[in-house]
């Protein structure tokens, strides 16, 4: 039998990482990283003789297996037993060195029983000082900050709705559709970035500080903006996002205009 393995969610396993790094006495921090940098590899007949923390080493009998498969192991028996994907076994190290399983063990127990050679996540653990934990962090939130998911006009659109609504204001915008502000990697996963859509413009608002149109976004797309919009301009002392804030309770006109864009990741 012949089982296709897949790089595991480690911010699912996220909880299990804890517990291991407990075991193994070292800070969750230095896991992670080290597991942040893990692959997939071959499960080697010299890792899985030496492996600690699995019930896997020896021999696996069909009756055991069948017990496995009972109540909440079901789902990865038929899993394997079908040929759907199924995440890779995680796999790294003690301190001292001698590999160290972090999850996965019944995955390698069916494995075994099945006679398939595993393929697990592999990332010997690394420790590392605390100033580069910090400075580590800080890159990854400097990166995420202020990125956010929209939908981008192209250029003709932009043309278009510039057009139709002039600029109220000096700061000139009239570029996106804000969908989700600072996502995570699975927030990310949940849109299809690079995906051509169209959608309609409602009506316009607008004051002494902001200009904006209302739009209505195609079906299955979902933005975290009670109205989603697009902003034209705002003054000089104005930022774009006060359009959502203060614009609507001054809607002054209705207009029907479809633009068109793609969903993409900006910051």
């Amino acid at each position: 039998m012949k089982i296709a393995w897949y790089k595991p969610n480690l911010d699912k396993e996220q909880p299990e990482i804890e517990k291991i790094a407990k075991q193994l006495g070292v800070p969750t921090e230095d896991l992670r990283l080290s597991l942040e940098r893990g692959k997939i590899i071959p499960l080697t007949d010299r890792i899985w003789s030496q492996l600690n923390n699995t019930d896997s080493l020896g021999s696996m009998d069909l009756s055991r297996v069948r017990a496995l498969a009972k109540d909440e192991y079901k789902w990865l028996f038929d899993a394997m037993t079908s040929g759907k994907p199924v995440p890779a076994p995680i796999i790294s190290t003690k301190p001292s060195g001698e590999p160290y399983l972090v999850s996965g063990n019944k995955r390698l127990m069916l494995s075994k029983a099945f006679g398939d050679h595993p393929q697990i996540f592999y990332a010997p653990l690394v420790r590392v000082d605390e100033s580069k934990i910090r400075k580590y962090i800080k890159l990854v939130l400097e990166n995420r900050s202020g990125m956010y998911i929209a939908i981008k006009l192209d250029k003709k659109s932009k043309q278009a709705l510039l057009g139709t609504f002039p600029p109220k204001h000096e700061n000139v915008f009239a570029d996106h559709v804000t969908l989700f502000f600072n996502p995570s990697i699975d927030d990310q996963k949940a849109f299809e970035i690079g995906k051509e859509v169209t959608f309609s413009v409602v009506g316009e608002a607008f004051d002494e500080n902001g200009q904006a149109v209302e739009v209505i976004l195609p079906d299955g797309i979902k933005s975290k903006n009670k109205h989603p919009h697009i902003t034209i301009s705002t003054s000089l002392k104005t930022k774009p996002f006060y359009c959502p804030i203060v614009c609507w309770s001054k809607r002054v006109s209705n207009n029907s205009l479809v633009l068109s864009g793609k969903i993409s990741l900006l910051g």
